[in-house]
């Protein structure tokens, strides 16, 4: 497991499909996900994490899982995305 950045509390790693149910917990609680259009079902929770590990092999970067360095735990994801606004591509965080 490559750790990309660590501080006192967590760490950020390639997601991997081993994060499916951290990120199913995550994605498909309501309460979560209320600023977002959808809740996630599980074949979106798997495309997620399918489109992350191309984009590490296609753009060397892309959303990456924050654990807790305690325990492992993955609590989430953050990272840069290549998102598509006005027509133009660009990096967003």
């Amino acid at each position: 497991m490559r750790k990309l950045l660590e501080t006192d509390r967590l760490f950020l790693r390639e997601m991997n499909t081993d994060d499916f149910d951290a990120l199913y917990k995550i994605f498909s609680d309501t309460d979560n996900m209320q600023h977002y259009p959808y809740i996630f079902d599980e074949k979106r929770v798997r495309s997620w994490i399918e489109r992350n590990i191309n984009r590490y092999r296609e753009n060397d970067f892309g959303l990456w899982a924050v654990c807790l360095k305690d325990t492992g735990e993955m609590i989430g994801d953050c990272g840069l995305t290549l998102q598509d606004i006005e027509g133009e591509t660009r990096r967003v965080l």
